[in-house]
């Protein structure tokens, strides 16, 4: 696995798991399933629509500034995708959970460093 997806699931971990003993560790492996599954998807959307050049800007291009939420195909793609890596892992999260999740690896996404997305782009 990659050094940079794991620093990043590890951060997305600890924002969904704040106090909850135990929780963060269940999140790393999931997350760092989830992030080249969804920049696999990302990617493939962008070949077939290249306005958006990057996973980054493709999902700031489906978040709405003014509303502060993201395109609700968008939110039931990554949603459903959690849900799958977390069941491949063994695990079975809360629709709630699954949604938190899917949200802040959203926002790490589209709020991190052009670098920082670049290092988990370049490890798939």
């Amino acid at each position: 696995m990659n050094k940079a997806v794991q620093i990043q699931a590890r951060e997305i971990a600890q924002k969904v798991g704040g106090n909850r003993v135990g929780f963060i560790e269940i999140l790393i492996p999931i997350i760092s399933a989830l992030i080249p599954a969804l920049i696999q998807k990302f990617t493939s959307c962008i070949e077939n629509n290249p306005v958006p050049s990057s996973p980054q800007d493709f999902v700031q291009h489906r978040y709405d500034e003014e509303k502060q939420e993201y395109d609700p195909r968008l939110l039931r793609l990554t949603i459903k995708e959690v849900r799958e890596k977390a069941k491949d892992k063994g695990t079975k999260l809360s629709k709630e959970d699954a949604k938190e999740v899917a949200i802040k690896t959203l926002d790490q996404t589209r709020l991190a460093e052009d670098r920082v997305v670049g290092a988990c782009f370049r490890s798939n």
